[in-house]
């Protein structure tokens, strides 16, 4: 049982971790995609410092797009 230690246990809690990543990473692909558009509407309209009505409206049509993509996930329809 020399092969028991703790370096070979943390090997095998990475292998696992960057296995489960690659899971929940092809799964949630679209999840992540319209998180990051989210990010990026949000970080294009605060440039100035303000939100404008023209930039709320876009920023809450990318949210019902992140909405949307996490339904799909739960019902697939």
């Amino acid at each position: 049982m020399e092969w028991l230690n703790w370096s070979n246990f943390a090997y095998l809690m990475a292998l696992l971790l960057a296995f489960g990543g690659t899971i929940v990473g092809t799964k949630y692909k679209m999840l992540v995609k319209e998180l990051k558009e989210v990010a990026q509407a949000y970080r294009k309209a605060m440039a100035d410092g303000k939100l404008s009505e023209k930039e709320k409206e876009t920023l809450a049509k990318e949210s019902m797009d992140v909405i949307m993509a996490a339904v799909k996930l739960v019902w697939k329809f």
